[in-house]
């Protein structure tokens, strides 16, 4: 008898990258007006926040939870309470074997490797809450929008599918107005801790599910300005500014009528010129003399796109505009056309207490200690931060190299023990498009950003024509930023070549070698235990090679679970606390800060070696000194 064909499961089908997804856009909030957009998120009568208490149920396997995944029935299930944004392992340490436990681990899955398939105890997570449509959102479309979901999703509305989506540090959007009815709704989503996307996510981590980013409600217009586009440029002299301010639509949207009013505001709060064009068509703003963003100073010019019809304000979007310029011709890293070194380190989503769930407030309390201490840019490890973590930076004044959603560290071992090097999911065929989507979501959520100066396509997962689609792809779409990946060594579609530990000695070899791209350490200088002794050693070489861009130090925080110790003392776990297995042990503590943010010694020897002004001595004689000063800012003065 002929085989039998049997449907893949929609989580262990690499090819399905989503059901009933909206197109990917930059990341905003729309406003009802101007007046409101001045307000910020919280003023937007068209945005209704979804955080807070949610109803959740545990389940070991998808198929577990009554009447399948078709069609749930959420009023047969036993709900206990959970706060979203969070991790249910995290939240299930409260009660202890409520839930399955954290697990750490650095390259192996924590699955068995059978690509793209995942185990049928696959746990399992259904969240579910009423909420009131605003009166505001009647008549308008509504959009429901998650920031992060570990690691696929389906959606329901008043107990209807809505769509299904994977990528667990990628935003997920959808259309749920068939669904919605006024007055009291209930939304449903039921996460699937693993999925054929796991295969993607092995960043060195604790492992960790559920609704961890923010998810939300938008109204829309039935006509929305769906996406802004913003393309600063600066004049070849670095003097004078361009701005082309691009309003997009959905697919197939009628635009008669329609008009978008795009109003630029100076870093002061002064609007300074106003267009208003046909739906469609760009807004282009000539800027004399623009005040530049960089890291010292960072200028943001404010963008406010108005959408109308007739009269009638439909919609406002607010962007920021950094002017700044990205070179690495002659394989020197420039900005502005200053030759610049990356004084950086890397960061992951950790926090003691919310696990990979960090607030607003702790982001920009470890941006602040970040700068106090010298550190002026950071690499996105190994997957796009939050998208207000990057509004902060563009604030703050940091270089951020954008890593996107991709590490398959553990496929590894495949060509190491058993030469399967055709299994890796860089090479496979059904993993491109899955590699694609996830670039085109980082580049689409982030491409406004001015702190953005790099795309880096993922971590250690080894290298292949997927890795070179990628590359393509963003080459196509942003001519304005490089492209890195430490994996793909000296390929040629790679803009800048990089290592990770490498000694401090062998820099001047590597520069040589690779003469012609700036090179850069993505990794550098492990801080775990007595460590960065040695970081002053490096950053003289990186000063003295015209063709290195300096490097990231790993990492900024150790990745540590609070928990009430035996004794009652309070304390951290790390791998294997909690019976995890396959676990790695204490390699998670390998920070510049403890969990809850205590300075290690590490960090004090980095403000020393990454400090902006160095002190030379020239003379002493008869009680008198005598210093040279010498500035290692790049484009603003000491004071």
């Amino acid at each position: 008898m002929p085989k039998q064909y049997v449907q893949p499961k929609d989580w262990e089908n690499p090819e399905l990258l989503a059901i009933n997804r909206l197109p990917q856009r930059a990341y905003y909030i729309p406003f009802a007006s101007e007046e409101e957009a001045k307000g910020g998120r919280g003023a937007s009568s068209l945005f209704k926040n979804l955080n807070g208490k949610w109803q959740f149920a545990y389940f070991k396997r998808p198929e577990h939870v009554p009447g399948g995944l078709d069609a749930p029935a959420f009023g047969e299930i036993a709900f206990e309470t959970i706060d979203v944004p969070s991790n249910w392992q995290v939240e299930g340490l409260k009660t202890p074997g409520k839930y399955d436990v954290p697990v750490y681990t650095n390259v192996a899955y924590p699955i068995p490797l059978d690509i793209p398939h995942v185990p049928d105890d696959n746990p399992t997570g259904v969240y579910f809450r009423e909420f009131t449509l605003p009166p505001a959102f009647e008549g308008k479309q509504v959009h429901v929008r998650f920031e992060g979901v570990d690691s696929a999703f389906y959606v329901y509305v008043n107990g209807k599918k809505v769509g299904y989506s994977k990528g667990a540090h990628l935003p997920s959007e959808f259309d749920a107005t068939p669904y919605l009815a006024p007055g009291v709704n209930t939304i449903a989503v039921i996460v699937l801790k693993y999925s054929d996307g796991t295969y993607l996510e092995d960043q060195d981590m604790w492992r960790l599910s559920g609704l961890w980013r923010d998810c939300y409600l938008l109204a829309r217009s039935d006509r929305p300005l769906w996406d802004v586009k913003l393309d600063p440029r600066l004049s070849d002299d670095y003097k004078d500014g361009k701005l082309t301010v691009s309003a997009n639509f959905l697919p197939n949207t009628d635009l008669a009528g329609l008009t978008v009013t795009t109003r630029l505001y100076c870093p002061c709060g002064k609007e300074i010129a106003s267009q208003t064009n046909p739906a469609g068509t760009p807004a282009v703003f000539e800027l004399p003399d623009v005040q530049k963003w960089n890291n010292e100073q960072p200028n943001l010019y404010k963008v406010v796109c108005v959408l109308q019809e007739g009269d009638t304000v439909r919609e406002v979007v607010v962007q920021r505009a950094g002017f700044r310029k990205i070179e690495t011709t002659g394989g020197i890293f420039k900005v502005n056309g200053v030759a610049v070194k990356i004084r950086g380190v890397n960061r992951h989503d950790t926090h003691p207490d919310g696990g990979h769930h960090v607030s607003l407030e702790d982001m920009r309390k470890d941006l602040i200690v970040m700068r106090q201490h010298n550190i002026t840019a950071i690499r996105t490890s190994h997957y796009i931060n939050d998208p207000r973590f990057l509004d902060l930076t563009d604030e703050l004044g940091f270089f951020v190299i954008d890593e996107c959603d991709i590490e398959s560290h553990g496929v590894g071992p495949l060509k190491r023990y058993w030469n399967q090097e055709e299994k890796f999911t860089s090479i496979r065929p059904d993993y491109r498009l899955a590699y694609l989507d996830r670039a085109v979501r980082m580049y689409e959520r982030d491409k406004n950003h001015a702190s953005v100066i790099m795309w880096s396509l993922g971590n250690e997962s080894q290298f292949g024509p997927n890795h070179v689609a990628m590359a393509d792809y963003l080459h196509t779409v942003d001519d304005t930023r490089p492209v890195h990946y430490e994996g793909g060594y000296d390929a040629l579609c790679l803009d800048v070549v990089s290592r990770m530990y490498p000694k401090y000695q062998d820099l001047p070899k590597y520069c040589k070698e690779n003469e012609g791209r700036p090179f850069f350490l993505c990794e550098y200088s492990h801080a775990m235990g007595n460590s960065n002794g040695d970081i002053h050693a490096y950053m003289e070489m990186f000063y003295k090679l015209p063709g290195s861009m300096g490097g990231c130090i790993w990492e900024w925080a150790d990745h540590g679970i609070r928990v009430t110790l035996p004794d009652g003392r309070e304390g951290f776990y790390y791998g294997g606390d909690f019976g995890d297995q396959p676990n790695d042990g204490n390699f998670c503590v390998d920070g510049l800060v403890s969990p809850d943010r205590e300075a290690r010694s590490g960090l004090r020897e980095v403000k020393k070696a990454y400090e902006p002004v160095k002190a030379q001595l020239v003379k002493q004689e008869d009680g008198k000194i005598t210093l040279r000063i010498k500035s290692l800012r790049y484009f603003a003065d000491l004071s």
